[in-house]
């Protein structure tokens, strides 16, 4: 009998270990998805890029389009991590921190380019302002998520 509650121990340890690095390995997994969904096909350089022609934009409607453009990046980044096959619980929560961000933000930049071409009221200037730190606050938590998770992982 004795055997056999150690033999179950040693088991139940096992498990507990590979279990353990089972999550550790798919947490890594999940932030190396986040990384490469966020990079992929170089949107983020076009978003920069895209900012330095709105500060030289000739005229309103210059700048709307680009606004709009910027836009658009930012639905393909939500789009890849909306895609993501996410296993953690942990790494779930910060793709719907994500998303809903990305959501904010898409928002933030077509009012923008509707803004800028027809001026708006105190109260869409005030909604349009709140939105921003909306968005703001909510990418900032999801990039401090995934940063603490990564810190995480190089621990373990």
């Amino acid at each position: 009998m004795k055997r056999f509650y150690q033999f179950f121990t040693f088991v139940f340890v096992a498990l507990a270990v590979v279990a353990c690095g089972d999550k550790n390995a798919d947490l890594k997994a999940d932030l190396q998805a986040f990384d490469a969904a966020t990079e992929q096909n170089g949107n983020l350089a076009e978003i920069q890029k895209f900012q330095t022609e709105l500060m030289s934009a000739a005229t309103p409607e210059d700048q709307a389009v680009i606004f709009n453009k910027i836009a658009d990046k930012y639905k393909e980044i939500k789009a890849s991590v909306e895609g993501l096959k996410i296993k953690t619980a942990e790494a779930k929560a910060l793709q719907g921190k994500f998303t809903s961000g990305f959501d904010d933000f898409i928002k933030l930049m077509t009012d923008s380019a509707t803004y800028v071409v027809t001026p708006p009221t105190a109260e869409q200037q005030q909604a349009l302002v709140t939105l921003q730190q909306q968005a703001t606050t909510k990418l900032l938590e999801a990039a401090q998520g995934i940063q603490t998770l990564k810190e995480q992982v190089e621990k373990k």
